[in-house]
């Protein structure tokens, strides 16, 4: 009902005791994940996330990543705003035959916000060698082979992400198109048959394969719904191994900072099967 499966939060500290735990947590120290124990850190020099910085143009952030399925993109917010991201499927080559339909979002912020998923993805001009899930939480979730052309897909969202990866024999000539129905929490009546979400009771996309590979910049298609970072995107994705440690620098000037006031920079950042993490935030004043 409530959608969360239970997350974690982790806190570095100098030492495993009460006391210097209690510090870093007060000090903001800190990362979450999404229940999995992954890594996130974000620090300016020998300053770390949580502590409020002053800094100089020529500075650069400093991030690092430890996972176990391997990362898929990377987001600097400052605020509500996106400043800055990594898409490691496009820096590692985006496949020639293989796509990923992915399902997101929630339908409002309060309880019960979960949107219900119920429909499928069918390919045309191409066969379907091979179907791989990711994100489904439980066994009531899932995807499955209705036929030799469609891929039937039934799951619930809560603000995470699902997702299904296509192999295709090839995308050249191929049609795909996605049918979903979007109902809302049954309340009263049976919940087999939810009832539709009155913003945004369908999701239909109708794509060209060629045109997906025409667009090598981004190879993706996303539709936005009326709702909580509610979206279905197909997009072409990588065959090459993600990382899973993962490092880098940010230059701050390539941020677009304004002067003079304070800026709570933080690290997000999503592994193949869908789980995050997420970083405090760095209070920096350039």
């Amino acid at each position: 009902m409530f959608g969360a499966r239970g997350g974690l939060t982790g806190v570095l500290a100098d030492r495993l005791d009460r006391k210097t735990v209690g510090q870093a947590l007060r000090a903001r120290r800190t990362f979450a994940t999404t229940g999995e124990r992954s890594f996130a850190s974000l620090r300016l020099g020998d300053r770390w996330m949580g502590e409020v910085v002053r800094a100089t143009a020529g500075d650069k952030v400093d991030y690092r990543l430890l996972g176990d399925r391997g990362w898929e993109n990377l987001r600097l917010f400052d605020g509500d705003r996106l400043v800055w991201e990594r898409d490691l499927h496009r820096e590692l080559g985006l496949s020639e035959t293989t796509i990923r339909l992915r399902l997101g979002g929630a339908r409002i912020k309060d309880r019960y916000r979960g949107a219900y998923w119920d429909g499928g993805i069918t390919v045309t001009g191409a066969a379907v060698q091979r179907v791989e899930p990711f994100g489904f939480d439980h066994p009531e979730q899932g995807c499955w082979r209705r036929d030799a052309t469609t891929v039937a897909i039934r799951t619930v969202t809560h603000g995470d992400s699902d997702g299904v990866e296509l192999a295709l024999s090839r995308l050249a000539g191929a049609r795909i198109q996605v049918r979903l129905a979007i109902g809302t929490y049954v309340k009263v009546g049976n919940p087999l048959t939810p009832p539709p979400n009155p913003h945004a009771p369908e999701a239909i996309l109708d794509i060209d394969g060629d045109a997906l590979l025409a667009d090598a910049g981004a190879g993706r298609v996303t539709h936005t719904l009326p709702g909580t970072e509610l979206e279905v995107t197909v997009e072409r994705i990588t065959e090459a191994p993600l990382p899973r440690d993962l490092a880098g620098r940010i230059p701050l000037a390539d941020l677009g900072l304004a002067p003079g006031r304070e800026h709570p920079l933080f690290l997000t950042a999503r592994q193949r099967d869908q789980s995050r993490v997420w970083t405090s935030a760095l209070f920096l004043t350039p």
